[in-house]
């Protein structure tokens, strides 16, 4: 029969009832006429238990109440060095002097492996996986977490180093008994019953010395360098003893290991007292020289690292009561395998949870985005539910979570339920090891890597200081063809940017109505999509006659800590002469920001002079009045005003830029010229001192238009001579284009 060990903990006794699959302690003194000089002694049974005799036999001889040998003792030999435990039976024997000047004999194992699975950590320190499911963590003696599920799970590799003393044996060699409960003694217990109250093994005996026990989680910071990291860190993680050509290796390994990656160390040992000095902190180096000196210092300051098991079908006492009670303990060697890939499965899935609660926390943060996640090829469902009449249910199908609050809260859900299957299996297994090996019933999980594919993909933002992550540019369509355009984002951005965009110029027909919107989709990290869209109404006028337009566009990184933009439409049926509407930032401000205003697009009818104004007012830190305003001719009487519609504006958008105010680099303002005829008109804006050492960029679009129906109107914002105190700028009519006024709304950057 092959020795099983697991963990020691302090709760463990001689002869206690133990569960060897979940690591649980069970019923005390399952097992009697066990010694122990560290323990007091157990409980003696009074009245003693017969064990059951066959039909036709007399009863079997009482269990003689267990006493100490009166010619053997325990004592200790204490050494300079050690302790060693010496076991006289006779006591004329002359015992070893009181100290002795030589090490105890050890049994010393080193080990540094490649780990991919937390299954591989477990098995190497013989810890239950069923008790880590149970408690969600890997526990290594009782005494708590030890290995870091979620960076082991997201390192690129790992390795465990243990090394393994075991100074002596403590194994009983007494005359041991089985004790059932007087209650039990004439039942026929059922496996699970049995294993449930007295468990499938008893506790006889201790290991000590003492056990190390590192996990080095390794996260390459280039990617590029994943198998040379690897190999160096193979040669780092040694522990034996190098000639000096081979320790140059080691000290380059170490060097190379800790300039290309991040490293993560969790520590577990027992035995060996203080390993280091309490200042100095856990590294390879520290770790290395640890494990080379840990037998050294198990022989000075050991203690128990295992207790040892047995079955219960060791015992000639049980089999003569079991043979009465026709019983046996559930068997679960053939459970392990399972039980190592719902542990896998487990904690993954545990991994997954702390994950959707980290992007809950970046929504908040505005950290971060979530895009929903393409539709699997094959359909995905959860697991199938064994129901109280033993039939099984049918599996829910799952799809792609939905990119918001709601999504990820679903996603939860859907984690913890499937969490909660994997721990009732685990329960199942205890009470039945069977199903283990059972090759029709159906599979108890979903893989993590299966799940992973429905969540929605996270898109970090990247903070950047300053103006370094603001960048602009203009774009422009000379005709129907190029009305759509894809436009570079360069250099890109790791995730999408917010992109503002307005008109610096249009040139538009007057025989049917101007109708003009700008429009920026498909944005991704390094481009979008640019529409400069008209349109007609089925019942109305044919289609806008294009000649043209220009815009300048403004891309701010998602989450920037000064700037934010957005846009603003007055729909058709909605418009009246004064059109506003209040916006909330997503971020507030410390101090009212800056607000830019560019119109976007517009819809006017051709028989009525053009008229638009956009602009912003009553500015807080939380939010501001965006405006779209259009006004009646000169003149007309206030009771015609409404009744004739004596207005053209049909519809309007205008896009938005917040600021903080007094950011360094950054200032803005507004030009409008009136009475502009064909020609525009010009004029110099000069910055506060010392605003810029360089010239800035200087982004103009159009926030006020007033023209004429009579013909064509062709209008530009247009900037020129820039330079480090200012720039000259020009509004007006193109072409003979009747152009009453224009305005413009500017942002310079250094």
């Amino acid at each position: 029969m092959a020795m099983i060990l697991v963990p020691y903990n302090n709760a463990m006794r001689l002869g206690q009832g133990f569960n060897s699959y979940t690591q649980e302690i069970c019923i005390d003194n399952a097992v009697i006429g066990i010694t122990d000089e560290e323990d007091s002694q157990p409980i003696i049974p009074n009245p003693l238990v017969s064990i059951a005799a066959p039909d036709g036999a007399a009863p079997l001889a009482p269990l003689a109440p267990i006493t100490p040998d009166p010619n053997a003792s325990t004592e200790v030999v204490k050494t300079s060095s050690v302790t060693v435990p010496i076991t006289k039976s006779d006591p004329n024997k002359t015992l070893l002097p009181e100290t002795v000047d030589k090490y105890p004999s050890q049994i010393v194992t080193y080990t540094s492996k490649y780990v991919n699975k937390i299954s591989d950590v477990t098995n190497s320190l013989n810890i239950s996986g069923a008790l880590s499911i149970k408690y969600g963590s890997i526990q290594g003696d009782a005494s708590g977490s030890y290995v870091d599920s979620d960076t082991f799970q997201n390192s690129d590799m790992n390795f465990l180093i243990t090394v393994k003393v075991t100074n002596q044996t403590i194994n009983v060699k007494d005359n041991l008994a089985f004790w059932p409960l007087n209650s039990d003694k004439d039942q026929s217990l059922a496996p699970s019953d049995f294993t449930r109250k007295y468990g499938d093994c008893f506790i006889s005996g201790f290991q000590e010395g003492g056990q190390f026990s590192a996990v080095v989680s390794i996260t390459a910071l280039d990617k590029s360098q994943l198998t040379d990291i690897k190999a160096a860190a193979h040669i780092a993680l040694q522990t034996t003893v190098a000639d000096v050509e081979g320790d140059a290796q080691i000290a380059s390994s170490k060097a190379d290991l800790n300039k290309n990656s991040q490293v993560d160390i969790s520590i577990n040992w027992s035995g060996g007292g203080q390993l280091k000095e309490g200042s100095e902190q856990w590294n390879i180096d520290t770790l290395t020289e640890v494990a080379v000196r840990f037998p050294d210092l198990v022989a000075m300051c050991p203690q128990r690292t295992y207790a040892m098991l047995t079955k219960y079908t060791a015992l000639r006492g049980y089999l003569e009561w079991q043979a009465q009670n026709s019983l046996l303990p559930l068997n679960y060697e053939m459970s392990n395998l399972y039980t190592d890939d719902l542990l896998d499965v487990y904690m993954g899935f545990k991994v997954i949870w702390e994950s959707l609660h980290n992007e809950l926390q970046g929504l908040d943060m505005k950290t971060m985005q979530l895009q929903v996640a393409p539709t699997p090829s094959k359909p995905i469902a959860m697991p199938k539910v064994q129901q109280s009449d033993k039939s099984w249910s049918q599996p829910t199908p799952l799809g792609p979570f939905d990119a918001d609050y709601d999504g990820l809260d679903t996603a939860l859900q859907t984690c913890r339920s499937l969490m909660v299957g994997i721990v009732q299996e685990i329960q199942n297994l205890t009470q039945d090891p069977s199903i283990a090996t059972d090759v029709t019933r159906p599979v108890a999980y979903l893989r993590p890597q299966i799940f992973k594919m429905l969540l929605p993909t996270v898109i970090p933002i990247i903070p950047y200081e300053g103006l370094a992550g603001i960048r602009s540019g203009t774009a422009q369509s000379s005709n129907l063809a190029d009305k759509q355009q894809h436009l570079a984002i360069s250099p890109p951005y790791l995730a999408p940017p917010q992109v503002a965009i307005g008109l610096t110029s249009f040139a538009l027909g007057h025989t049917t109505n101007p109708r003009l919107n700008l429009v920026a989709d498909n944005i991704a990290g390094d481009s979008f999509d640019f529409h400069a869209n008209t349109w007609f109404l089925a019942t109305g006028p044919q289609d806008t006659v294009f000649n043209g337009c220009t815009a300048a566009y403004l891309e701010i990184p998602l989450g920037d800590a000064d700037f934010q933009c957005g846009d603003w439409t007055c729909q058709p049926n909605t418009v009246s002469v004064t059109n506003s509407k209040s916006i909330t930032f997503a971020r507030p401000y410390a101090a009212p920001p800056k607000v830019v205003v560019w119109l976007k697009g517009v819809d006017w009818t051709n028989t009525i002079n053009y008229r638009v104004q956009v602009f912003a007012d009553t500015i807080t830190t939380n939010g501001c009045t965006l405006h779209i305003n259009t006004w009646y001719p000169p003149g007309t009487p206030a009771d015609q005003q409404k009744a004739n519609q004596s207005w053209s504006l049909n519809y309007a958008s205008c896009t938005w830029i917040a600021y903080t105010t007094g950011m360094p680099g950054v200032a803005s303002g507004s030009t409008v010229v009136l009475n502009s005829f064909s020609q525009p008109a010009s004029g110099t804006v000069t910055f506060p001192p010392n605003t810029y050492v360089n010239p800035p960029r200087i982004l103009s679009g159009i926030a006020y238009v007033d023209a004429a129906c009579t013909g064509n109107i062709d209008v530009a914002s247009s900037t020129s001579n820039i330079s480090n105190t200012g720039f000259g700028w020009a509004n007006g009519g193109r072409n003979l284009s009747p152009c009453i006024a224009l305005g413009s709304a500017w942002i310079a950057l250094a």
